[in-house]
């Protein structure tokens, strides 16, 4: 680790921009310090992107102090919303007793050290949920709306490590101990009664009544919802007597909302999988409407949106230029497109069912309405997508062939001519091809490989953890010229790495194997230039919607399936999970020549330098090539 001045850090190779976080705002984004990978190795574009960070990240601070709420400010705001708890709590009870309504003091003091011990325990796990109501006190009692989610969190943290205090004070009060620690110092202000029931206007209907045993959660929500919930007459704090009422903070927007920032926290879904996931949300809320209550589902409910919804649902309802303007009832009754398949059926009700999972481990609910809500897709596996016939292999073959090298299109089709070969002679993906670098072509002894893997986690990804591989470049391939390739754009890389300055796009794309494949945010892949082509290639070779990039990968698999004495050598080579003994999944590491031999069956019984006219390389003139690739990578374990 290296520091260049102030805000530069070098990390292994990678340049980072860091600036420690000025003491009076460190509370707020808890953190001392913003460090940040500026996703380039080069000096000098490292330093201009550190500039325009740093000027970005002082204005945010110099408005942070001007607008956030000091630590002192937030104090007195969560002191005065304890003292007004307490204090509703207490007319509360002076009412009851007035009416004869005698509460159970016993079950009144075990619900409020429950409740006590509920807020603790979310405050630890970083649950701010019990203190959203506070969040409408301080709209409608002060006038403040803290728009920041810092400044959020930092005034719910601050409220849930007061609670158990407020809690505990309740508890004593309702074993009539008014000699706690509380009740001998006066009060920090004394608030006006009409200023402390903001409620104190009449309504008309009484919460309903309470199961006989209700969970902590229950109990520090009918706390919390005191000072902002309509109530005839609010009696005492949350007894076993009395259920909360509904609770905005328990909508399911609010706690969709609450799950993504979790999981977005964790880092647990790549920016592809949040977009996918985001629409699958959408979808449910814009049915089901964003403030329905959490717990107001049942299994009905999720049965007629598989059956009324997703059934019916056109594919890309919001693309298409018929649809998009109309609201989800008119996309569902248009039958002129047509619908989503039964795996994105599959894939809307596991996000939706994970999510249930989720609120009933978080307690918000006690049983989860998609339990055993599924649907069947009955079609047979080899009919999903299907394999290109021999005829149609050889047609592609010769389409590649026609495809001009010169000219303003050239580098593009050149590309596009080895990932077709790599995904029809390598079992690959269409990202995983897309998304190679240069750095990705190695040897292992005296055998070329390709690495699958994910370099950049922010750009990179691999479908799961056994498509993380190593795979024999085939020799057809290489007779082919593909290693003369990669050296091309090896020698194009080392051209930039000595120019000082230029077009920054050129230079953060050096490393790409194919460098007219562009990131796509959208889907976080490489895909959407190479996609955009096959399907007009495809429809010179098929019109079967059945048939797609990833039919080679049924060509590949059933070839050497048909052919193989060693079915997880296959798997090794396509990147399925293999079905392993514990043994096998610790301690077997693939022999790389055994890959190479197993990979060597794979004949489709075309001449591919007599297509492309290209004269084969000899043995040695292949030893020769493989002999410049760099070995591969320590930890990467390959047996020679």
């Amino acid at each position: 680790m290296k520091s260049y001045g102030s805000y530069l850090l070098r990390i292994g190779q990678t340049f980072y921009f860091r600036i420690m976080v000025p003491k009076h705002l460190r509370s707020y984004f808890r953190c001392a310090e913003w460090k940040k990978s500026l996703r380039t190795v080069q000096l000098e574009i490292a330093a201009e992107r550190a500039n325009l960070i740093h000027s970005y990240v002082t204005a945010l601070f110099n408005r942070a102090g001007e607008e956030m709420l000091t630590e002192k400010q937030v104090w007195a705001l969560v002191d005065e919303y304890a003292n007004v708890l307490l204090q509703k709590n207490e007319d509360a009870i002076n009412r009851n007793v007035a009416e004869g309504k005698i509460p159970s003091a016993q079950n009144m003091e075990k619900n409020f050290i429950a409740t006590a011990e509920a807020i603790r325990q979310g405050l630890a796990d970083g649950e701010t949920i019990y203190a959203l109501p506070f969040l409408d006190w301080l709209q409608s009692n002060k006038n403040i709306v803290p728009e920041d989610e810092t400044e959020r969190t930092c005034l719910f943290r601050e409220l849930l490590k007061r609670l158990p205090e407020v809690m505990t004070i309740a508890a004593e009060r309702a074993a009539g101990n008014y000699n706690n620690d509380f009740d001998r110092r006066p009060l920090l202000k004394k608030i006006d009664r009409q200023a402390a029931d903001p409620m104190a206007t009449p309504v008309t209907s009484a919460p309903p009544a309470i199961p006989a045993t209700p969970g902590p959660a229950s109990a520090a929500s009918q706390l919390l919802s005191m000072v902002h919930a309509p109530s005839a007459e609010p009696s005492v704090l949350p007894t076993v007597d009395r259920q909360p009422g509904p609770d905005h903070a328990l909508s399911l927007a609010r706690l969709m909302e609450k799950y993504f920032r979790e999981k977005n926290g964790s880092e647990e879904w790549s920016h592809h999988t949040l977009t996918e996931l985001n629409a699958h949300f959408e979808l449910f809320k814009e049915y089901f409407q964003p403030d329905t209550p959490i717990t107001a589902f049942t299994d009905d409910d999720i049965q007629r949106y598989r059956d009324e919804v997703l059934k019916r649902l056109p594919i890309n309802r919001r693309k298409r230029a018929a649809l998009r303007n109309l609201t989800l009832a008119e996309q569902l009754a248009d039958n002129t497109v047509p619908k989503i398949n039964v795996k994105t059926i599959k894939d809307y009700l596991s996000t939706i069912n994970t999510f249930f999972q989720w609120c009933v481990r978080k307690r918000y609910l006690t049983a989860n309405p998609f339990e055993g809500i599924s649907i069947k897709d009955r079609r047979p596996a080899n009919a999903k997508r299907l394999p290109y016939s021999s005829e149609e292999l050889r047609l592609i073959i010769d389409k590649l062939t026609a495809l001009p090298l010169r000219g303003e299109n050239g580098i593009k089709n050149l590309d596009r001519r080895w990932i077709i070969l790599l995904g029809m002679y390598q079992g690959m993906r269409e990202n995983e091809i897309c998304q190679l670098g240069i750095d990705d072509i190695v040897k292992a002894g005296d055998v070329p490989c390709i690495l699958v893997r994910a370099v950049d986690p922010e750009k990179n990804r691999v479908k799961t953890a056994s498509s993380i591989r190593v795979i024999p470049i085939h020799r057809q391939l290489q007779t082919l010229g593909f290693l003369d390739f990669v050296a091309q754009r090896r020698n194009a890389e080392a051209a930039l790495k000595r120019k000082r300055h230029g077009d920054q796009e050129l230079q953060g794309k050096r490393n790409q194997l194919f460098q007219t494949m562009t990131y796509g945010s959208a889907k976080g892949s490489f895909t959407k230039n190479f996609l955009n082509f096959y399907i007009k290639f495809n429809r010179q070779i098929t019109d079967n919607p059945l048939k797609t990039f990833h039919s080679f990968r049924h060509n590949f698999s059933s070839l050497l399936m048909n052919q193989s004495l060693t079915p997880y050598l296959v798997s090794c080579l396509t990147g399925h999970a293999a079905t392993k003994t514990v043994t096998e999944k610790v301690y077997t590491v693939p022999d790389i020549r055994k890959l190479e031999e197993e990979l060597s069956r794979l004949n489709y019984g075309i001449d591919l330098c007599g297509a492309f006219h290209v004269t084969p390389l000899t043995e040695e003139g292949i030893a020769a090539r493989i002999a410049v690739l760099p070995n591969m990578p320590e930890g990467l374990v390959a047996h020679q």
